[in-house]
């Protein structure tokens, strides 16, 4: 019996694979396919230049790289649990053939990466289009609506975490400096600090956190960094590994070399603040750990390109075209969950 329970949510992924739950939990709990080896067969024999179905992984799409899409799921998995679920369907894929192989490639973009992506840079803001076809917008709007009843107000308190300041950049919150001012306080305002209206996000799209397990709820509700924007569009990511030892402590990297921070560097380290110290919690470990893994493949696979350009061309969003009665939100809970397991 293998150390991590199947994840029920690899159903969806035998749909696609053309096996039952049982077939592939009977794999994935098989203790002779060690998920290392698996991995780096995978990599040799199926994904790389030298596999069996790079050929057919590089004509599927001429925007993304599905041989890098699965490399990176591979190599950047956030937990082995994770990693062993994506090595048990590339293995059962292979051996099913080239177009299986491709398959769940495809499936794992669409339907993971790209809506992820997606769904990290909405606005809030788009009045509904009244069409029977809903897009990301207007659905998001509605789920935010019955989610957020409760959420007490994350920016204040992030703000008082972070004293008022870019948890990377260190730049002082403009909305503060002007309070600050009214209030005849100005020797308050830090000197010679750059000024920007800070802005607060969750690590993952608030409705994604519909998660049933109570572990995965509690942290969903951890809360997240101030000045955001390009966090949610993974333009860097929060890597753990630099400071294996300190729980709390970071060094920002930029996903694409080139670009930099707000504040024209490349990389920072970043300590937040421990809950004793300031009284709220600080941004969870594994969700960040996630984060970092979505960064990273989205970047390697192409799709964080293609998604900019997109971006780049379009004022109006991206349409999703679904049933009207197709829980997304859900749907997409339910996959994200399998990397955080």
């Amino acid at each position: 019996m293998y150390g991590h329970s199947c994840p029920l949510y690899a159903e969806s992924t035998c749909t696609i694979l053309i096996c039952t739950f049982e077939e592939f939990q009977e794999k994935y709990n098989d203790a002779n396919l060690d998920t290392n080896v698996l991995c780096d067969d995978l990599l040799r024999n199926t994904i790389w230049s030298t596999g069996k179905y790079h050929d057919e992984l590089a004509a599927a799409s001429d925007q993304y790289h599905l041989d890098k899409l699965l490399e990176g799921m591979l190599n950047y998995a956030p937990t082995p649990a994770g990693r062993r679920y994506v090595a048990i369907a590339l293995h059962i894929a292979h051996h099913k053939g080239g177009d299986a192989v491709v398959n769940v490639a495809q499936a794992w973009l669409h339907h993971l990466f790209l809506m992820m992506r997606t769904l990290s840079k909405l606005s809030h803001k788009v009045e509904s289009s009244g069409s029977q076809t809903p897009t990301i917008d207007d659905t998001i709007i509605q789920i935010e609506k019955a989610s957020r009843v409760d959420q007490p107000d994350l920016r204040d308190k992030l703000c008082v975490r972070e004293s008022f300041r870019c948890a990377i950049t260190r730049s002082f919150d403009t909305k503060r400096a002007e309070e600050l001012i009214d209030q005849g306080k100005s020797n308050e305002i830090p000197p010679d600090t750059p000024q920007r209206r800070m802005e607060a996000a969750h690590i993952i799209p608030f409705l994604l956190n519909n998660f049933k397990d109570s572990t995965l709820l509690d942290s969903a509700r951890t809360w997240d960094m101030l000045r955001t924007l390009s966090f949610g569009r993974f333009a860097f990511y929060f890597d753990k590994d630099a400071f294996p030892d300190n729980l709390n402590k970071y060094k920002v990297r930029m996903s694409r070399h080139g670009r930099l921070l707000s504040n024209g560097r490349a990389e920072a380290d970043v300590e937040f603040p421990t809950l004793q110290a300031s009284g709220i919690d600080p941004p969870d470990p594994e969700f960040l750990r996630i984060h970092a893994a979505f960064t990273k493949v989205l970047h390697l696979s192409g799709a964080a390109d293609v998604m900019d350009r997109l971006e780049r061309e379009t004022e109006s969003g991206i349409p999703l075209h679904m049933h009207p009665t197709y829980d997304f939100a859900q749907d997409i809970s339910r996959r994200l969950a399998v990397l955080a397991m």
